[in-house]
Order: C-alpha cells, then sequence, then structure tokens
C-alpha cells in the first residue's frame, strides 16, 4: 500500500472504493458512509470488506456516531450471511493503523 502511496500519489482502498461505486457490481451494501464489498478475488466463500467511504487510518479515532453507524452496516451483512448460509462459521478481522501512523499509511476496514 505504501509503494502505491507512493507512486499514485493516492490510497490503494481510496482509489478500490470509488473503482467498487462506480461498477456497483460487488457492493453489498452502501450506506451511513460505509461500503460493504465482495472481495475481487475472494480467499474464501462471501468474503466480503467493509470500508468507510472517506479515508480513515485508525479504527480507535471514530466518534460515536460513526461507530454507531459502522455497526449498522457490519449487522446487516451479518444478518445477509445468516439468511445466505445459516451457521455458517466466519472470521472477523479488523485492519487498523498503528498508533502513530502517518494519515496515508493505511485505510481501516472490516475484512469477514
Amino acid at each position: 500500500m505504501a509503494r502505491f502511496q507512493s507512486s499514485h500519489g493516492r490510497c490503494l482502498f481510496c482509489d478500490l472504493i470509488q473503482r467498487e461505486i462506480a461498477a456497483g457490481e460487488r457492493v453489498v451494501i452502501r450506506n451511513h458512509g460505509y461500503l460493504a464489498v465482495c472481495a475481487e478475488a475472494p480467499r474464501q466463500p462471501y468474503e466480503t470488506w467493509i470500508l468507510p467511504e472517506r479515508h480513515a487510518v485508525r479504527f480507535d479515532a471514530l466518534d460515536d456516531d460513526q461507530l454507531h453507524d459502522q455497526a449498522r452496516v457490519l449487522h446487516e451483512l451479518l444478518r445477509r450471511l445468516q439468511a445466505a448460509s445459516p451457521g455458517a462459521a466466519y472470521n472477523l478481522l479488523l485492519h487498523t493503523g498503528p498508533f502513530h501512523a502517518p494519515e496515508e499509511s493505511l485505510h481501516w476496514h472490516w475484512e469477514l
């Protein structure tokens, strides 16, 4: 990601978000400033990412309203997963920047 940032002058995930919104093919949920999108090359069935539409490095920097909004999107995604595949096991990973990361170094996101 740092290499993409230095060669293109922008965040890889911000580019991904704009491309996915424009195409609309893999978008599962777009609501409250968050995007849930099926992975382009999934490593397992139903692999989905939740990303904030605006660039943000650290999950812990969210205010209460932002936490509530992303929780609503996560809850809806999990509800849909349960409807599509009842009882499915899954892992939920949070990718977030370190405490002293430069603003452009990462775009936090959930990976389901």
